[in-house]
């Protein structure tokens, strides 16, 4: 394997955990989390998401509080409801909750 290849292959194992951390905050900002609740005041503190100085717990409650509202309005059962939003809400929340599991944060 010539060098070329081999930094091509190390930059696209860097661009996935890169991808992996960006999707966290994707799918949180998709939950309606609050980029406030996100970020780090001063933007050269904001490095990684899970190595930054906030509150992931809060972060986590938020977003379990809000996926709640959410799937209670978009239930299939409801009038108005829809299918299809409940399984995104669904399959987000159940990221989103592996995720901080995998990383320590867990909800009671």
């Amino acid at each position: 394997m010539n060098s070329n290849s081999l930094d091509l292959a190390r930059s696209r194992n860097n661009a996935k955990a890169a991808g992996r951390t960006g999707q966290i905050i994707t799918l949180l900002k998709m939950l309606g989390v609050p980029c406030r609740m996100l970020y780090f005041r001063r933007w050269h503190e904001n490095g990684p998401f899970w190595l930054r100085k906030i509150n992931h717990l809060q972060i986590l409650e938020k977003a379990r509080w809000l996926y709640r509202q959410q799937i209670v309005r978009v239930h299939p059962d409801k009038a108005g409801g829809s299918t299809e939003r409940a399984i995104q809400l669904n399959w987000m929340w159940g990221e989103i909750e592996r995720r901080f599991k995998n990383h320590g944060h867990e909800l009671w």
